[in-house]
């Protein structure tokens, strides 16, 4: 094998590891222990990014989180699928690993201490002092679907306040009038869906109870387990 054999098979063998890697699996480490039994924390697991999704993925490699990814669906994510997906911490996207309990235009309800959810029947618990957007949102509550038209007031707007925000909308509320990039709005299409996620060691996961629906563009894939 000549010099410019080995160097064109080595490449070609490069260009193929990258595109596996940015496409279609990639190996993460769990950071928590969320999801435990099911996955442990620190324990490595390979991402599946062709599980519901086609195209692009929600974060590139040098130029980090995609807003809007380009990509088809394969399958929508499921109640009591587990996913992969990205959330800011402290200015830095990182990924985590829950399951989710309510798909778009699913129905959760909830008193002082229980959540339950229409499709599923589930039913898990929380606690007001440390699940703080619980004590915020009202029973029960329709998740938010790409095309929805929100009613939005000065006490409705803490539901859907992180989803908006994640949308690109500025929102600010004066006065009990709440504004969208500096404009008094009383409605907001919605242009994503949602998902509520909950980790499986239900008493020490950070999870939707805390900060509310994870965004369909966030979503990274699912672990093969």
């Amino acid at each position: 094998m000549s010099l410019r054999q080995s160097i064109y098979i080595g490449t070609s063998a490069l260009i193929i590891v990258i595109l596996v890697r940015i496409f279609a699996i990639e190996v993460f480490v769990v950071p928590t222990d969320s999801m435990s039994p099911t996955i442990q924390k620190g324990e490595k697991v390979i991402v599946n990014k062709f599980r519901f999704f086609i195209g692009f993925p929600a974060r590139f490699p040098f130029f980090g989180r995609i807003t809007n990814p380009l990509r088809l669906t394969i399958s929508s994510p499921r109640v009591n699928d587990i996913i992969v997906f990205l959330r800011n911490e402290q200015h830095n996207d990182a990924l985590y690993v829950k399951r989710i309990y309510a798909v778009p235009h699913d129905t959760l309800y909830h008193n002082d201490t229980t959540l339950w959810f229409q499709s599923s029947k589930n039913f898990i618990s929380y606690t007001k002092t440390r699940h703080y957007w619980m004590d915020k949102i009202q029973s029960p509550l329709i998740v938010p679907a790409k095309g929805d038209t929100l009613r939005i007031n000065s006490s409705t707007i803490e539901w859907y306040k992180n989803a908006i925000e994640h949308e690109g909308t500025k929102v600010t509320i004066m006065n009990n009038i709440v504004y969208f990039n500096g404009k008094p709005q009383n409605h907001y299409i919605v242009r994503n869906n949602y998902y509520f996620v909950i980790g499986d060691n239900h008493t020490q996961s950070s999870d939707s109870r805390f900060y509310g629906f994870v965004p369909e563009n966030t979503i990274y894939g699912n672990p093969l387990l």
